[in-house]
């Protein structure tokens, strides 16, 4: 059959970020798309296909309406672990696909700080990349703006004291 006039392709609207989550706490990859017939959409985690509660009703991940997977409970052990790695999204109909980016999700560990490095742009937007992974975790931790600024953490003023 040939595509009608008002079909078109998929596209990825709202793309998954990559999170860091607790073990058996609740998690969400976002994914929307857009298209006309509306997309089906399917998750891959390394490449392979994730298995949901669609496929499979006992499964602690869940496919929701909007396109995003839902972790009721992120299951992380010592020799399994199956919730983390890499994912992204696939949208498709009759007319193609379309993939998300890719979003890691990772399990933080018991004993271990997480650095963040905060930039706000020109536009006044603030966004947050991971600077470092202190583990052991320090039993006390301090935190001044001299000692973030120290590790390069947050930007000075002096053009000199800037990150990237």
């Amino acid at each position: 059959s040939r595509p009608r006039l008002e079909d078109a392709a998929p596209r990825v609207v709202e793309h998954p970020s990559d999170l860091i989550v607790s073990k058996g706490e609740p998690a969400t990859l976002n994914c929307k798309a857009e298209g006309r017939p509306s997309p089906m959409v399917e998750w891959y985690k390394d490449g392979e296909r994730v298995e949901t509660d669609r496929e499979d009703p006992r499964s602690h991940r869940m496919l929701l309406p909007s396109g995003s997977l839902f972790f009721l409970r992120i299951v992380h052990g010592r020799r399994s672990k199956p919730d983390e790695g890499v994912y992204v999204c696939v949208a498709r109909n009759y007319l193609g696909e379309a993939v998300s980016r890719n979003a890691s999700l990772e399990v933080a560990s018991y004993g271990e700080v997480t650095a963040w490095r905060f930039n706000v742009s020109a536009a006044g937007m603030l966004r947050m990349n991971r600077a470092a992974v202190i583990t052991p975790a320090p039993s006390s931790l301090s935190l001044t703006s001299s000692t973030l600024l120290h590790h390069g953490l947050i930007s000075h003023g002096d053009p000199q004291h800037r990150t990237a």
